[in-house]
């Protein structure tokens, strides 16, 4: 036994023992290295991943917001094709005839009864899940910019269009129970002015009420669509491409048939929304010389300390001792 020692002692010289020590001492660090760089790799693995859930998750409300942007879209269309237009323009017409007849027999021409025919049809409120749209939008989504402020525009506008189709279907009940004679009744609900000199806007201020919401709706929602759909596209494009065969469908609604009845309003009638918002500011090109050029002027700097030069003396001219 205190042979072998012995002999051990006299095998492990310095440079033995420094060569032992270096070999345990790499394997020591390439193992907790090893270990401590595969610990990295799967968290960063595991948070990607988790970034692609988040992604695909925020995919499918996307689709879901334009699936109710689209059927909100519909149903005001609906309404417009079947009451709202007619209703408003045959009012249009309706109070023009009735202003003529008035300037003529206050000018003393004669005239007869005045001939035009009220239109008491009631219109119910519009059902739309707007306020359904509205709370994806804004807590399901990462979005910014006009869709957040479409979301709740076209939320106002369906609820202040079904409380002037409310004030309305109220003052044809009140209407319908008027002791007035004909004549007058006409010009009380058109907001012309009556014998007395009164003038009563009421119901001429809920019909133009209702047409212009019905169209702020449509052209809310529309856009709003349109939004919806490039930031579906955006969220393709930052998923792995191996996984976007198994994405949920992008359905884009169509409206031809809206469009071939004319039932959009102008976009010229809503410039403001179409250029108040804009994307990012855009980097600049030539940030990338600013850079270089910084790169290289610090140790330009510090090599101009060194033999006691400062620096502003480059920018002097050659016969000024600064």
């Amino acid at each position: 036994m205190l042979n072998h020692i012995a002999e051990l002692s006299d095998w492990l010289t310095p440079e033995r023992v420094e060569n032992v020590a270096i070999a345990l001492g790499g394997a020591v660090i390439g193992t907790f290295g090893g270990a401590y760089g595969g610990a990295r790799a799967a968290d960063a693995i595991a948070t990607r991943k988790l970034q692609w859930q988040k992604l695909y998750d925020e995919l499918v409300e996307t689709n879901a917001a334009i699936s109710l942007a689209s059927g909100v879209c519909q149903r005001v269309l609906m309404l417009k094709a079947d009451y709202v237009r007619q209703m408003h323009g045959e009012f249009v017409l309706a109070k023009r005839a009735i202003e003529l007849h008035h300037a003529e027999a206050l000018g003393g021409a004669p005239v007869g009864p005045i001939p035009v025919e009220l239109n008491f049809r009631r219109i119910e409120a519009c059902r739309a899940p707007a306020e359904r749209l509205e709370a994806v939008v804004l807590e399901k989504i990462g979005i910014q910019g006009r869709p957040l402020h479409l979301a709740i525009a076209l939320s106002e506008s369906l609820g202040s269009l079904n409380e002037q189709l409310a004030i309305r279907n109220k003052l044809i009940d009140e209407l319908k129970d008027a002791d007035m004679p004909g004549d007058q009744l006409v010009k009380l609900v058109y907001g012309v002015e009556l014998d007395d000199g009164t003038v009563d806007t009421s119901f001429a201020d809920a019909v133009d009420g209702i047409n212009k919401r019905t169209n702020n709706c449509i052209w809310f929602a529309r856009q709003l669509v349109e939004d919806l759909l490039a930031h579906s596209v955006k969220l393709r494009q930052r998923l792995p491409k191996r996984t976007r065969a198994r994405l949920p469908g992008l359905t884009r609604p169509y409206f031809h048939e809206a469009v071939a009845l004319e039932l959009f309003p102008e976009n010229d009638d809503y410039g403001s929304w179409r250029v108040s918002f804009v994307g990012p500011v855009p980097k600049s090109r030539g940030r990338w010389l600013q850079r270089i050029a910084f790169a290289f002027w610090k140790p330009l700097r510090s090599a101009l300390r060194a033999v006691n030069m400062r620096p502003g003396w480059l920018f002097y001219s050659a016969g000024h001792n600064p």
